[in-house]
């Protein structure tokens, strides 16, 4: 899964349309499986700290989500 695809899914997780993205591939657990956690935001400035924050985990490998962090 690239980084652009994880980006695509994690966006079908989220009810808002983010105009922040912050994406790391992290390895997680005795094997290290790689997973994407992807940040999706919205702020209207760029001093302005986010609205609204979701944080989508995905398996690199599958693509499926994994986990879906609703932050308020």
């Amino acid at each position: 899964l690239t980084k652009e695809q994880a980006i695509a899914t994690a966006e079908r997780e989220v009810r808002f349309e983010p105009n922040i993205a912050n994406v790391k591939l992290l390895r997680q657990g005795l094997n290290a499986k790689p997973y994407w956690f992807v940040n999706l935001s919205t702020a209207r400035g760029e001093d302005e700290l986010p609205r609204r924050l979701v944080v989508v985990k995905i398996d690199a490998k599958t693509g499926s989500v994994v986990e879906v962090d609703r932050q308020r």
